[in-house]
């Protein structure tokens, strides 16, 4: 098998690879704005801009920063949600691992498989898991975390949603019209 046709069995696979990660990201930086949005009404009593670009985006600020903020209004306000904040904090790790994971590709699934002629599926890729440096055969499913990812996704979703819809009431901070 020459190079090219290498090149042609193992794009489907890193495409899909690739549209799982970009989905992960786009949702997830969605999910922060939301994040944002619920904080910024809360302490400012409106969506203020300056605000937002200085604190909740400062370069010291981390999107679990954020998740803390959020966890931190919503106990003061009685809204808090045990299973909303397990589902950001599962979101942010896998998010993580879709951000900043070297794509690599299983010996028997890849390389070898390519060698032979064999047609590479989206499981056989992974994104190395750097929690299992010991154990380098715990590959991180990118399929199963996507999956589970956009489940936590449309939970958080629907929660903040809610959120947001509660949140300028109860603000200490409310702006008049």
């Amino acid at each position: 098998m020459n190079n090219q046709e290498k090149k042609q069995a193992i794009s489907p696979a890193v495409k899909k690879l690739q549209e799982y990660r970009n989905t992960v990201l786009e949702l997830y930086n969605f999910t922060d704005l939301q994040i944002t949005a619920i904080i910024s009404q809360y302490y400012m009593g409106e969506l203020d801009e300056k605000f937002v670009s200085n604190v909740l985006y400062a370069s010291s600020m981390t999107s679990s920063g954020r998740i803390g903020i959020l966890r931190e209004i919503l106990k003061e306000t009685g809204l808090y949600n045990k299973k909303l904040i397990e589902n950001l904090e599962n979101m942010a790790k896998i998010r993580n691992y879709f951000a900043h994971g070297s794509y690599i590709f299983s010996l028997l699934g890849a390389v070898i498989g390519i060698a032979y002629g064999v047609k590479v599926e989206t499981k056989d890729i992974s994104i190395f898991n750097p929690k299992h440096l010991s154990k380098p055969e715990e590959k991180f499913d990118c399929e199963k975390e996507y999956n589970k990812f956009t489940i936590y996704a449309k939970n958080a979703g629907e929660a903040l949603n809610d959120i947001l819809g509660k949140i300028t009431k109860l603000s200490p901070n409310k702006k008049t019209k």
